[in-house]
């Protein structure tokens, strides 16, 4: 598989998948905004769903 990023595209928009740099580790995560806040949604069930302003980000949009 091949995950091509744009890093210059930043803006975040509700239910799209990114590239994120969570806390040091590199993922693929969805971006969903609820209440005002940003949680980010693994596509794997085994794993919940983590509030943003719980770590330190940075979002890159991820296109196939």
């Amino acid at each position: 598989d091949v995950i091509v990023i744009d890093t210059s595209d930043k803006m975040p928009v509700n239910k799209e998948l990114y590239a994120l740099n969570f806390d040091g580790d590199c993922c693929v995560k969805q971006l969903v905004k609820r209440n005002g806040d940003w949680y980010l949604y693994s596509v794997n069930p085994d794993f919940g769903p983590v509030n943003a302003r719980s770590g330190q980000i940075s979002i890159a949009t991820y296109r196939l």
